[in-house]
């Protein structure tokens, strides 16, 4: 039974192929996601160890907020003169890490939206981690050198300027080397270095150190080192051997790239359980189609058992075969999942593909099981199959009615799914990983739901869109609707695989929509009374410390008032809250929040000791009016705030509470605005050109008006919607696959069927076209499902950002133009079908059983 299943899988090439195809995507889905987070972990750790070159032991600034991307704390220079008295410390040399800023020759920011460009101060040799490409270390001021990777993409020679821009003014810099770190000529993002005088200059950190190198004398080991440095130094700072500051950096940064990698797998599984009914339709239609065979099998003494071990067989040696070119396509894929993000501003470091034995092992666990289970029950279906139909006509089942079980059973996944779902959305679950895993559940099951009821609705959702088709194609568009309503479960499990990607698609259109039309609306609603808003030209990072300086002097400006963001501990709260910064005296001018409990006279007249508390957040937390928040700073002080009002916090616009600037600057050693608010007289455009020429000076700072503030939000939702479709992308073409299997194997069904067409007059021509109709009305029965699931989800999954300023909008052109783009998608997934149901010969097909 077992070769007979096999030479049965080579006797079907074609559906072989196709079946394995749906499974060969997915897997490849998750081995190259692994691969590719793998590679990222392994380069990081790979550039942290050769970062700390030379470095025994590493003094670092105490982080007291633990948070992902959380901002670095400085050390004070007068540590390093007790770290040198250490006994043991044989070489001991200060240095800054910063964020900065670089431009090109036309101005334009290097590196976009992508990582940081890290400015870095030169060390001596033997903690040096830089090769040098070309060139020399800097040694005066006004030198710099580059990462090879980015001089090569900017098209910089040595010699050239380049211009740097930090917390000073922009400032033009010599090149005068091109560095690498091992055979890496890129790190993530540009990587500059200048000489620590230089760095402290530009960055304001005077007198700051952000890490302390110690080489060990001979004869002393890192850890004895570590312990000497201890007792020097006591609890003001962190210390480390350097290799263990190199695995936490690279730990650090991997759990802080992790949403990447669970994102990434989020995709996957949406590529496999598409995979999954293209599988199931498959052995479906194929075990309807070898009844006749499995009647002989019988009548010749073969068991139930063994014909259910034939067809598992045959579906988990699809699924070896499948899983094992999966990971092969696997290390394809993660290079281009490197370029696809590198095309949307995430380009990282590689220094070699890894391919761990974890990803072989759950990707062929996903494989085989993703088959396995699909091709369950249709090998039970075949074991059904008695003996005596071995002597009647191979006759395909007709259509049948569906049952009042199904409808029922379909009910009741529906609403269990939405009951998942509203339980992780306004369960107030603590964990946001049980609450994210609540609904990941409750969208699978909703999906599910669907699906089972997809065969009750293809009858009249056939005759709805088959209509227009009818009235085009006359008997072929009516033979097309009447070939989908045939076997109504058939058409919606491959209309149900294009359902799923389209729904996902259009619950991303709908909430992008949504998404900028609440960010419009709070723009218009709270920062009404601004001209403008000038902003990092990256989009997150602060703005320079002198730009509010120098926005003061311009003419028909009225107020300046900046804003800033941190985040801190707050006793009784998990994890590390963010919160905001404001100028009391100048905010209500050209800012007001949307009031809970206060208004705008509690805002202006705030105290350094006072806080106001996003109501939702407090209300959580168990926070009153009145009570008091305990509040660990960024610096490691403890403050205690008073809550003095609440307000709503729409959109995310403001932190979980709100404090003066004056209390970041003292208390949290923030002293960076994250934007500054700008009032003014007269026209916004003409305010704005006068405001851009007086911050020549700082060309990191974007100077917008409020309508231009718009746009450009709208533009990075916009940006973040297109890598969404481009991973949806490929469970779209699993799904169009499904579409071509199922047409093929009808084809091959109705062999009989279409020889008796075309010997009664029906020409090639009307053939294709017949085909082509019918999967048009497949293509549009999924998206109609796909359309009602996706804004289902998007409808409940709003519904708690509602109070948060969520604002459900319907994007018609769009939610059309992906209707038009199903139908198109079907024409094309009929070509191959159509092709070979026209070249089928009528005299043999006529005598065809």
């Amino acid at each position: 039974m077992l070769r007979m299943a096999l030479r049965g899988l080579l006797a079907r090439k074609l559906r072989t192929a196709l079946t394995g195809f749906a499974v060969v995507v997915g897997v490849a889905f998750v081995a190259g996601t692994f691969i590719y987070t793998d590679t990222i972990d392994a380069s990081f750790k790979d550039l942290f160890e050769r970062v700390s070159k030379g470095t025994d032991v590493s003094v670092t600034a105490k982080q007291a907020v633990d948070a992902d991307f959380a901002r670095a704390q400085q050390l004070d220079a007068a540590l390093l003169p007790r770290v040198e008295r250490a006994e043991g410390a044989d070489a001991v040399v200060g240095s800054i890490s910063a964020d900065v800023a670089i431009f090109d020759r036309e101005g334009e920011l290097i590196g976009g939206n992508g990582p940081p460009t890290i400015l870095v101060s030169n060390v001596e040799e033997r903690f040096d981690a830089f090769t040098y490409a070309e060139g020399r270390k800097p040694e005066a001021a006004g030198e710099v050198t580059l990462d090879q990777g980015t001089a090569e993409k900017q098209d910089l020679e040595v010699g050239d300027t380049l211009r740097v821009a930090a917390r000073e003014p922009a400032q033009d810099f010599t090149i005068v080397g091109f560095t690498k770190i091992g055979d890496q000529s890129t790190f993530g993002g540009a990587n500059l270095s200048m000489i620590l005088p230089e760095v402290q200059r530009i960055t304001r950190l005077q007198d700051k150190l952000t890490e302390i190198q110690v080489a060990a004398a001979g004869g002393t080991t890192p850890e004895a080192l570590k312990a000497q440095i201890t007792r020097e130094v006591g609890g003001e700072a962190e210390v480390r051997t350097g290799e263990e500051s190199a695995s936490e950096q690279a730990a650090d940064l991997s759990d802080a790239l992790g949403f990447l990698k669970t994102a990434l797998l989020v995709f996957a599984a949406v590529a496999v359980l598409v995979g999954a009914f293209l599988i199931f339709n498959t052995f479906a239609v194929t075990v309807a189609q070898r009844s006749k065979e499995f009647a002989l099998l019988r009548t010749l003494g073969a068991s139930r058992r063994q014909i259910l071990s034939s067809v598992v067989a045959e579906a988990m040696a699809i699924g070896l075969v499948a899983s094992l070119l999966g990971i092969l396509g696997g290390l394809v894929l993660a290079p281009a999942l490197r370029a696809l993000m590198a095309a949307f501003g995430l380009e990282l470091p590689n220094t070699g593909t890894v391919l761990a034995p974890r990803t072989i092992v759950v990707a062929l666990v996903v494989g085989l099981v993703a088959t396995l289970v699909s091709g369950l029950v249709p090998a039970r279906r075949a074991t059904q199959v008695e003996p005596m139909e071995a002597l009647r006509d191979a006759v395909t089942p007709g259509a049948k009615r569906v049952s009042r079980r199904r409808l029922a059973s379909a009910i009741a996944l529906i609403v269990l799914g939405l009951a998942v779902l509203a339980g992780g959305l306004f369960g107030g679950i603590a964990s946001t990983n049980a609450a994210a895993s609540l609904v990941g559940l409750g969208i699978l099951v909703l999906i599910l739901g669907f699906a089972v009821l997809a065969p009750v609705l293809v009858r009249p959702l056939a005759r709805v869109v088959g209509r227009p088709l009818e009235r085009i194609g006359g008997l072929t568009g009516r033979l097309a609707r009447e070939n989908s309503e045939r076997q109504p479960q058939r058409t919606a499990i491959t209309a149900s695989a294009l359902m799923i990607g389209l729904a996902l698609l259009v619950f991303t259109a709908i909430f992008a929509a949504g998404l900028r039309g609440s960010v419009d609306k709070v723009v218009d609603e709270q920062f009404g009374r601004s001209a403008l808003i000038v902003t990092h030209d990256d989009g997150f990072s602060p703005v320079p410390t002198g730009v509010g300086e120098r926005l003061g002097s311009v003419e028909g400006v009225t107020t300046v008032s900046p804003m800033r963001f941190d985040q801190a501990k707050v006793r009784g709260v998990t994890g590390a809250p963010s919160a905001s910064g404001v100028d009391p005296q100048t905010i209500t001018r050209v800012f007001e929040p949307e009031w809970d409990r206060g208004d705008q006279a509690v805002l202006a007249g705030m105290r350094d000791d006072q806080a106001l508390a996003d109501s939702a957040w407090a209300e959580s937390n168990g926070f009153a009016l009145g009570e008091r928040l305990a509040v660990t700073t960024p610096a490691g002080k403890r403050v205690d705030y008073t809550i003095a009002g609440t307000y709503e916090n729409q959109v995310g616009t403001l932190g979980s509470f709100i404090v003066t600037n004056a209390a970041m600057t003292r208390d949290w050693n923030q002293p960076d605005d994250a934007f500054i608010l700008v009032g003014g007289r007269g026209n916004a455009d003409t305010l704005a050109g006068a405001a851009k020429r007086a911050l020549d000076g700082f060309p990191v700072a974007k100077t917008q008006t409020l309508a231009e503030f718009k746009d450009s939000q709208a533009e990075q939702v916009n940006q973040l919607l297109g890598l969404v479709y481009a991973l949806l992308a490929l469970s779209v073409i699993v799904a169009l696959l499904g579409i071509v299997n199922t047409l093929a194997l009808a084809v091959h069904e109705r062999t009989r069927e279409l020889g008796l067409l075309r010997a009664v007059g029906m020409s090639k021509r009307q053939v294709r076209r017949m085909v082509r109709f019918e999967s048009v009305i497949t293509a549009l029965i999924g998206a109609a499902l796909g359309m009602v699931l996706g804004l289902v989800l998007a409808v409940v999954v709003s519904r708690p950002l509602a109070d948060e300023g969520f604002v459900l909008t319907l994007p018609w052109l769009t939610l059309i133009a992906l209707g038009v783009m199903a139908a198109l998608a079907g024409i094309v997934a009929a070509i191959p079908p159509a092709r070979r149901a026209s070249r089928v010969d009528v005299l043999r097909a006529v005598t065809t059983e």
